[in-house]
């Protein structure tokens, strides 16, 4: 069975820009709101942001309180967040939508069960992909971004283990790449397994977890992940510490990018796939930083940062 790689599928966009020859555009001061055009969001301790890639611009936009796994859409017209619920002997997960446009929020209801969370975003904005527990198995499914058109898409994976993490897109969102502890698992949005490769293949001799991050670029070349690894250069208090790896089509594993003495997680590519933003540093110092994909030039541009996604 051939293993489709990242680079096999692209998705190929046209974007017209009309300017005025009599008006010269507005300027912008660096800390006018941003709430169109590239952008990033991010989670902070007190709350949920957007601001431009140099973290100009910043403003908030709700409450951190029960929300995670943060995800704006390529063209940055929603924002996809997990919901945590705590309940007296239970606990719930729900996937909701905030648009810019309105500045509201609502639940996608089309989501079936109390237990998902994890948003991915589809290079088309036309599917959303979450992690999805049911039957005792975190399964794989997807949602329309209009709420609507829900289906699970491993549940007929043969010989899988039971818990299935998911990890990216295909550059032309035809296809989802899911993993557990043996394989990476390609499934096409139908639901059928087109290929599976070793685990090791794709990150090589990393810790395995089920909980890293995953980001494709947008020609479909280049892997950027978070994975743990014991390092001479971090020293954490519990475990090995985690790095970005960059990883190219045909490679086995990837070579580490970020700078040395610095955790790094949730890598993000800017548009352009010159440059990524990722977040650095110890628990309790965490910030968002910028970095070149050749691995150099790596400046701070949000401090207090938890987690974040760009749009494409």
């Amino acid at each position: 069975m051939r293993f489709v790689d990242l680079g096999a599928h692209l998705a190929v966009g046209l974007v017209c820009l009309a300017v005025s020859a009599t008006a010269a555009p507005a300027k912008r001061t660096a800390d006018e709101p941003v709430t169109t055009g590239p952008r990033m969001a991010y989670l902070k301790s007190d709350g949920v942001y957007i601001s431009r890639f140099d973290g100009t611009g910043a403003q908030k936009l709700m409450p951190a309180k029960d929300i995670s796994n943060i995800a704006i859409s390529p063209e940055g017209a929603d924002l996809a967040y997990t919901v945590n619920i705590e309940k007296k002997n239970d606990f719930e997960r729900h996937i909701e939508l905030y648009n810019f446009a309105s500045q509201k929020s609502r639940r996608l209801t089309a989501v079936q069960g109390n237990n998902n969370y994890g948003p991915i975003w589809s290079p088309t904005g036309y599917w959303i992909m979450v992690q999805h527990y049911r039957d005792r198995k975190w399964e794989i499914a997807i949602v329309g971004a209009d709420n609507d058109r829900f289906r699970v898409l491993t549940d007929k994976i043969s010989g899988r283990e039971d818990i299935l993490s998911p990890a990216w897109w295909s550059a032309d969102g035809q296809f989802i790449f899911c993993y557990d502890f043996k394989f990476f698992y390609q499934v096409d949005i139908q639901g059928r397994e087109i290929s599976r490769v070793p685990v090791a293949t794709i990150l090589g001799d990393v810790e395995m977890s089920s909980g890293y991050s995953f980001s494709l670029s947008s020609n479909g070349k280049l892997l950027l992940f978070d994975a743990l690894k014991e390092v001479p250069d971090i020293k954490t208090l519990e475990g090995p510490p985690s790095q970005i790896y960059l990883r190219q089509v045909g490679e086995i594993g990837g070579k580490r990018v970020s700078p040395k003495g610095l955790e790094g997680i949730h890598p993000a590519w800017i548009p352009g796939d010159q440059s990524f933003l990722f977040v650095g540093g110890a628990y309790n110092k965490r910030g968002i930083y910028r970095m070149n994909v050749d691995g150099t030039t790596a400046t701070l541009v949000a401090p207090g940062v938890a987690e974040i996604s760009t749009t494409r």
